[in-house]
Formats: structure tokens, sequence, C-alpha cells
């Protein structure tokens, strides 16, 4: 939407609006109405409005609403763009821009549609970036997974396909060595530090045993 026009109740308006013209572009068609009012539609939502014919107050909100749903789109694959999300991530991101749910499921459902939205592959992503990084145990992936919305069935083959028992171990060592350079770090802090992320307790024992050796 363009200004606050779109705010006021239909039957405070002409009854009269009519669809002035429509513009196709690159980022969607601009719809004009014959009051200056404007709105921005998914390009398959424009094309069969009619021209010069007066919209009653359904069509009206239903414009008001494609065009919400659109910007809402617009927005989501933006971001996606950024980087991956899942479908609860992105949903929330565009909650606390003001969109309303039926804006986010639409824009959620066409951005699936167009692959820019994909919780397997954010799934698979994520958990690549997470097991470099070195950082964190399984179970701590798994539940971060969860936490993003990501179905456990997908979660649990992210994880069978991109982690193996090495990774858990030199995450664990990893992570030990990166606590023990901070200055007044304890065995005791350590651990509690590592259980936080993850790690059993039997593995923590045999890693810290292992430094305290070297």
């Amino acid at each position: 939407m363009d200004n606050g026009v779109h705010e006021e109740s239909f039957s405070s308006r002409n009854d009269k609006l009519l669809i002035h013209r429509k513009e196709r572009g690159a980022s969607g068609t601009k719809v004009f109405l014959s009051d200056g009012s404007s709105f921005l539609l998914h390009w398959s939502d424009a094309d069969d409005l009619p021209f010069m014919v007066p919209l009653d107050e359904e069509m009206y909100r239903w414009i008001h609403g494609r065009d919400e749903a659109f910007r809402a789109y617009a927005k989501g694959f933006e971001l996606c763009a950024r980087r991956e999300h899942s479908v609860l991530q992105l949903s929330r991101k565009l909650y606390r821009r003001g969109f309303s749910r039926e804006s986010v499921a639409d824009a959620c459902s066409r951005l699936l549609s167009a692959n820019a939205l994909d919780d397997r592959r954010y799934a698979h992503v994520w958990t690549r970036s997470q097991i470099n990084k070195k950082r964190h145990s399984r179970m701590f992936l798994a539940a971060k997974l969860a936490e993003a919305g990501i179905r456990q069935d997908i979660v649990d083959e992210a994880l069978k396909e991109e982690f193996n028992p090495r990774d858990e171990k030199t995450a664990l060592e990893t992570a030990a060595d990166r606590l023990f350079r901070k200055p007044g770090m304890t065995h005791e802090k350590c651990t509690q530090t590592l259980l936080r992320r993850g790690f059993s307790y039997k593995d923590i024992r045999v890693v810290l045993a292992e430094k305290s050796h070297e």
C-alpha cells in the first residue's frame, strides 16, 4: 500500500471507486484506483481485475488483502535471499514486521512453491555450518532444529547425513580447548558449560582427563 487512504472504511469512500490503470513491472503489478490510491499485487492476482468497473466492498477488501500478502511475500523473498530460513523462523520475522497471519501463510506458501523456502534444505545447510564451527553436540543441534520448527523426521535425516561420531568428539575437544583459553576457567566451569551444549558427562570427563595429562 502507498498511503494511509487505504485505512479508510469502504463506506466512507466514493461508491464509484474504479480501477483506473495497472502497471506490470518486475516487482509485481501496481493497481491504481480512481481516487489516487494504489496497491501492489502479485502478477497473477492483478491480471483478471477489470478496468473501469465500480468496485464493491468485497472486491476492495480483497485487493487490500492481496496487497498485504504480496508485500509479505516480497519481504520474505528478500530475507530468504540473505540466508536460509525455516518456515517457522521466516513466519516469526514477518509477524514482527506487522503482517497478518493470513498474509504470512500466503507468503510462505508462495515461497515454498518457488523453492525459496525449504525446511529440509535449511536443516542440512544449518547443520553443516554448525559442524564446521565445532562447538556443539549432536543433541544440541537436534534441539535447535526442533526450536526452528523442523519436523523430527527431517531433523533425524539431516543429522544422519551430515553428522558422524567423529564430529561429536572433535566438537567436544575444540570447545574444551577454547574454554580453557579463558582466564579463570576451571574444570567445574568447563564441565557445566559443555553440559549445556549437550555433550554427555561421560565424554566430558574423558576429554578433560586427557587435557589434564597434556
